[in-house]
């Protein structure tokens, strides 16, 4: 196997523990807070510090992650990603429409990330706004790895 296949098949398989974890991470964020607005009397089985915890550590792990999906897509040369499509959406040689759906993904993932580190800082309302934009996310990554997922290794184009 040469390097550039390890690293496609690399890339393939951290975008799919991504999208598995920013799955999980999705429903932790979702749950916690209706656990918690719920005012049930019985004892839930996770706290709310548990159910953060985990939220915020298995988003961590998605990043990790996405961070080797997204360096090794654009190493490997079977395919045409460049730095620019890293950020700027639509821009990719291979598939323009997808791999610019993974950047839009990626790009409101950014501000997801830079709202929850800055959460202390900003209105509340604020924070909530853009940190919504995880809904948006998560489809908008699925296609793209359904999109791009199934082709077959190698170049095919």
């Amino acid at each position: 196997m040469s390097i550039n296949e390890a690293l496609w098949y690399l890339s393939r398989a951290s975008g799919l523990a991504s999208i598995l974890l920013l799955t999980v991470v999705l429903v932790l964020g979702v749950t916690g807070p209706i656990r918690r607005s719920a005012g049930t009397r019985r004892t839930p089985r996770l706290s709310p510090a548990i159910v953060t915890g985990l939220h915020r550590n298995l988003a961590l792990g998605m990043v990790c992650f996405l961070t080797a999906h997204v360096l090794t897509a654009i190493i490997e040369t079977y395919v045409d990603i460049g730095w620019l499509s890293l950020f700027v959406p639509f821009t990719s040689g291979y598939r323009p429409l997808f791999v610019g759906l993974g950047t839009v993904a990626l790009d409101l993932l950014i501000a997801v990330i830079g709202t929850a580190l800055l959460r202390r800082r900003l209105p509340a309302g604020a924070w909530r706004t853009v940190h919504r934009a995880a809904y948006a996310l998560w489809p908008i990554a699925a296609i793209h790895g359904l999109m791009l997922g199934t082709t077959e290794p190698l170049g095919f184009r």
